[in-house]
């Protein structure tokens, strides 16, 4: 565990019982905390409707993304539908939806078979035919 992560804070109030020095750092630290758990060793995050969610390092996280987006099973997607199908897969991190955003749009393959915009950058402007009212 790096001593820079944004876990530490929650493993050293679940296992050391310590909090942060400021009074309303160490306030929101434990109302954060009723949604964490730690399961051997490990920090999990408590959802609402299904199983517990890993908790990544930073170093971690790039490789679970690049897992889902072009791994064997990968198919892809977009930034909101791979930020989903991690979370459903079991794991989070609080720059989950960004982290994502960003490597989606750095993905070579994504951006060549993007979907295209048809649609013209002006409005079209209509123009009337003066000769129904020659005479």
């Amino acid at each position: 565990m790096d001593t820079t992560s944004w876990t530490k804070p929650y493993y050293d109030w679940f296992l050391h019982g310590i909090l942060p020095n400021d009074k309303n750092e160490a306030g929101a630290l434990k109302i954060k905390a009723s949604t964490y758990t730690i399961i051997n060793n490990m920090l999990f995050k408590k959802s609402l409707a299904g199983p517990y969610r890993r908790c990544l390092e930073p170093d971690e996280t790039k490789q679970v993304i690049e897992d889902i987006h072009d791994g064997y099973c990968g198919n892809h997607k977009g930034s909101r539908s791979l930020a989903s199908k991690v979370l459903r897969t079991g794991y989070f991190w609080p720059t989950l939806r960004a982290d994502c955003i960003t490597y989606s749009s750095k993905c070579e393959g994504c951006q060549i078979h993007s979907p295209y915009i048809h649609q013209p950058s002006e409005l079209s402007h209509s123009i009337s035919a003066p000769w129904p009212f020659m005479k």
